[in-house]
């Protein structure tokens, strides 16, 4: 599934499946094909068989979370608590930390939530060996390469390009899937190469950076070879990986025709809704502390003025909260940045059929909505360090 070959994949899941219906592994990647292809239903069937089989079987309660809206007396609230007080594994607590959050966050129950969601982070921060200083050494001299080097970009290689990048959870997945909607567009989801480009091609192992005529290309087809096995035959392919925001100015040297979208949104809502989520990536383990949140969030605003600074023109800004006042207006503005004629489909975003596997896999299925605007002010008492650690 990681390379877009979902039907395959879903084919070998139910051949397993057929062979022994008890497989757990393959039922939880059945479902989460349904879950990310926007069939819930069919995957919250599976998620409640697999617990029949197995309620210990806690990441089949967490994902179930993800794509369910809870109501009072929820039963699925019940037993994930009775399960909370039995003997469980350290790595199921986590998950049902999360989930627990995430339910009573739909009932309005704001504190109680807020508790699931600090202990389930406490549980992740205890087991991840995170710190903040070396996201400060490597920003740093990211920005010093470019103040102290000036960078001859390649020729045009061909290939459209638009890569969609900012903090996670700022909209990077509601703008792909509008783009992705376009008869012109292939949205590819995630993928690490550039970042793997860049550290391979363009760095000595002593972590400085090295940027030529030589490296650069190296570091082109290295990208350009991996993304084959997508095999777009669109005009434009889509490479949202939101961490990318780090690379703007190596993109801009390898790939100089590309279309960057830099997705900005409240920082507030920013860094809430990477709090509640927990992440497979080790990329993201800055998001379980309200230190390390405001610290990472604070290098990233850094060091988007200065890409901004440096190359305004080149980079779209697509403001969430505009987007959602003027759905139209601001899709029309995206669209002509990247060279797009007009597609009424791409307003109609939430009826695009490409899978989804990031946080937003539930939210990107409906039509646009403003209730996630300013969302974190349901939680402002219990936010109020995090507030004060963002604007000092």
């Amino acid at each position: 599934m990681t390379q877009n070959k979902n039907e395959e994949a879903k084919n070998f899941f139910i051949k397993a499946l057929k062979v022994n219906n008890q497989i757990l592994p393959a039922k939880i990647s059945l479902a989460g094909y349904y879950e990310q292809s926007g069939i819930f239903e069919e995957a919250k069937k599976i998620y409640k068989e697999i617990l029949e089989i197995d309620p210990s079987y806690t990441l089949a309660d967490k994902s179930l979370s993800l794509i369910h809206k809870y109501k009072l007396n929820d039963n699925h609230i019940k037993t994930m608590e009775e399960k909370l007080t039995k003997n469980i594994s350290e790595e199921g607590a986590r998950r049902l930390n999360f989930a627990l959050g995430k339910a009573y966050e739909d009932i309005g129950h704001y504190q109680k939530s807020f508790k699931f969601y600090e202990h389930g982070n406490k549980l992740y921060k205890k087991v991840i060996n995170y710190n903040i200083k070396n996201e400060i050494k490597s920003f740093d001299k990211i920005k010093k390469f470019f103040i102290n080097n000036k960078i001859e970009s390649l020729e045009d290689y061909g290939q459209k390009i638009i890569f969609i990048l900012g903090m996670p959870r700022s909209g990077t997945t509601l703008a792909e899937q509008i783009l992705s909607s376009h008869k012109k567009v292939y949205g590819a989801g995630e993928l690490n190469f550039l970042k793997v480009a860049v550290e391979k091609k363009l760095m000595t192992k002593d972590g400085e950076f090295i940027l030529n005529s030589e490296n650069l290309k190296e570091a082109k087809n290295y990208y350009l070879k991996n993304i084959e096995i997508y095999k777009n035959k669109e005009e434009f392919f889509i490479d949202k990986a939101p961490l990318n925001f780090k690379w703007v100015g190596f993109i801009k040297a390898i790939f100089p025709n590309s279309k960057i979208i830099h997705c900005v949104r409240n920082p507030m809502d920013i860094c809430w809704s990477n709090y509640k989520n927990s992440f497979a990536s080790r990329s993201l383990d800055y998001t379980y502390d309200f230190n390390d949140l405001a610290s990472f969030y604070k290098l990233y605003d850094d060091l988007m003025k200065f890409w901004n600074k440096n190359f305004d023109t080149n980079i779209f800004n697509l403001i969430y909260e505009d987007l959602v006042k003027n759905k139209e207006a601001e899709t029309k503005r995206l669209l002509k940045f990247c060279g797009l004629e007009w597609d009424n489909n791409c307003l109609d975003f939430h009826k695009n059929k490409n899978s989804v596997a990031t946080a937003s896999l539930a939210q990107i299925r409906q039509p646009l909505y403003s209730s996630s605007v300013e969302k974190w002010k349901n939680y402002s008492d219990e936010l109020k360090v995090l507030k004060e650690r963002l604007i000092n």
